[in-house]
């Protein structure tokens, strides 16, 4: 079927058949196709076509499947399927996060909604009189029968309402009563004297049962609706959380795609990505790459230069077909880390203690930020190492799981708040360094001062925020600062800090000490810190003590 030919339907059939096997056969690339589509030719001109025309399909056959060879079509449609496809993923990521923001956000308002129902129900309990209870549960149980009760109780109600109710007050202020603290009319009267007596204190007993039981289920109230009222406040801060999400940042991704293509090079999508954070993920997709590190090697410092700010390789994924001209790489640039933290950390328990409640920890968090933690339990050994270990334990996986430093001391105060009805606190101080910038957060819930030294002169950081734990809502105290590589942070318990105070002053005294160790190894300084605490303390540890020295290098990874 020639396309010189009269232009009947019989190749509009030709072709269909040649399409439909194509199609097929799609799945095998341009190889799959061709074939498709030369078989389809071959045979049905064999069926509907004379010699010269078979030749001549043959040789026009032949010159489709060259230009299909050498056209870039599956690319054009791969990279148009993958821009839609890192759109449509960015849009259903942002929608998924405000879907499941807002069902959290339901989920909360449930939480304050039933902790109202359960207040106006435990505020609208009626107030009993006690004194009254007991005095009508002990006349219906020892007047009932009495043949003086009429004379009692209606003749005389006056005067032995009055003498009963005088030795009820006595029995409730005193605890106990005898027979002659009744009043001079009551014993005169009353032929049940002893069972009166004996009815008033064990109804007495019964009421203190029941005063105990109201106490306890009035404190498991006010405990439920805590909890409601926590979990709610959790719940909406999560809600929060997940809206930050990330944006796309339009301007940098205009400028730079103008920039790389002065530059030469060919991308076929170019994505900026702002996070919540501040900082940026520069997302790629081209061809397959010239060679294996191009994007490492070429592109990613090119980036730098334009954006005047170092860029490093994240991830890389590639489906290289290179025999077919096919295949897409696509990778993702994030600015790289320019300080380097060293930590050094000791402590040791009281004097007689085996285990200490003062507790440091450091870890690396998302998107180039370190973590220091300092945290000082209520009270001294194991219960104070409980308290202390499950603050840093709670801490460390909500910023592992990229909360806000805020957000989750929030949380932690708010877990530990509901922990137990009893007073339970815990000093707790965070200080959070992003690696690419150097600025530096000292966030202060109740701990003694931290330290920074720099070439400027010693840092005293302290606040007056209570410990977590305590208050329902607690908002910590921020102290910001911009840090460069030889500087260092010293953290403390109050088991060295209040010892160094004895002496000197810490400011003065650590930079002396400083000069003396002429050390740049952190651990070397925190082991000479407790050191030099525990000798001013006479060698005797009066309180848990602990310290914690991170020091900033220029790193030597980019």
């Amino acid at each position: 079927p020639s396309i010189q030919g009269v232009v009947t339907l019989g190749p509009v059939a030709y072709y269909a058949l040649s399409g439909l096997l194509g199609g097929i056969f799609c799945s095998f690339r341009k190889v799959g196709v061709i074939v498709g589509f030369a078989l389809a030719n071959l045979l049905l001109s064999f069926f509907f076509a004379e010699d010269v025309v078979i030749v001549q399909s043959l040789k026009e056959t032949a010159v489709a499947v060259g230009a299909f060879l050498f056209l870039r079509l599956p690319f054009v449609h791969e990279t148009q399927n993958a821009q839609e496809q890192l759109t449509a993923g960015l849009e259903g990521a942002v929608d998924a996060n405000h879907y499941y923001a807002n069902r959290l956000e339901k989920i909360a308002r449930l939480f304050y909604e039933i902790e109202e129902v359960l207040d106006k129900q435990h505020n609208v309990r009626p107030e009993k009189n006690e004194i009254t209870f007991l005095f009508h549960k002990v006349t219906a149980q020892v007047c009932n029968g009495c043949s003086l009760k009429r004379i009692c109780w209606e003749q005389d109600f006056y005067k032995t309402y009055q003498a009963l109710l005088e030795v009820c007050t006595k029995l409730e202020a005193e605890g106990q009563i005898a027979e002659k603290d009744f009043g001079h009319e009551l014993k005169r009267r009353c032929v049940r004297l002893r069972e009166l007596n004996v009815a008033l204190h064990s109804q007495l007993e019964g009421l203190k049962v029941v005063r105990a039981y109201e106490k306890r289920l009035q404190a498991c109230h006010g405990m439920v609706n805590r909890q409601l009222l926590g979990l709610a406040k959790i719940v909406e801060d999560f809600s929060a959380e997940i809206k930050k999400g990330v944006r796309v940042d339009a301007a940098t991704e205009a400028f730079l795609g103008q920039k790389m293509a002065e530059k030469g090079f060919e991308v076929a999508t170019l994505r900026v990505l702002a996070h919540h954070d501040g900082e940026s993920e520069i997302q790629i997709l081209q061809k397959p790459c010239a060679n294996e590190n191009w994007c490492a090697a070429m592109v990613a410092p090119n980036v730098s230069q334009i954006l005047d700010r170092t860029y490093v390789l994240k991830q890389r994924f590639c489906t290289e077909q290179k025999e077919s001209g096919g295949g897409l790489c696509s990778y993702s640039l994030v600015p790289s880390r320019v300080l380097q933290v060293t930590i050094g950390q000791a402590q040791c328990p009281k004097e007689g203690v085996t285990v200490s409640g003062d507790l440091c920890s450091a870890l690396t968090l998302p998107h180039h930020q370190f973590a220091l933690m300092m945290c000082d339990g209520m009270g001294v050994g194991e219960e104070a190492y409980q308290e202390s270990s499950a603050a840093v334990r709670m801490l460390e996986k909500l910023l592992l799981a990229g909360f806000a430093p805020q957000m989750a001391i929030r949380t932690v105060n708010t877990i530990l708040l509901l922990k137990s009805p009893r007073e339970s606190f815990a000093a707790l101080d965070l200080v959070v360094i992003n690696q690419i910038n150097g600025q530096c957060d000292f966030i202060k819930i109740g701990g003694v001062p931290s330290l920074l030294f720099s070439s400027k002169g010693l840092k005293v950081v302290k606040s007056s925020s209570p410990p977590v734990g305590i208050l329902e809502e607690v908002e910590p105290q921020v102290f910001r600062h911009a840090l460069k590589p030889q500087d260092s942070i010293v953290m403390m318990s109050d088991g060295v800090w209040d010892n160094l105070a004895r002496v000197e002053g810490p400011e003065d005294w650590l930079e002396n000490l400083l000069e003396q160790v002429n050390s740049n190894d952190p651990q070397t300084l925190a082991d000479s810190l407790l050191y030099v605490a525990k000798r001013a303390a006479g060698n005797c540890a009066a309180d848990d003590m602990c310290v914690l020295v991170a020091r900033l290098e220029q790193s030597s990874v980019i």
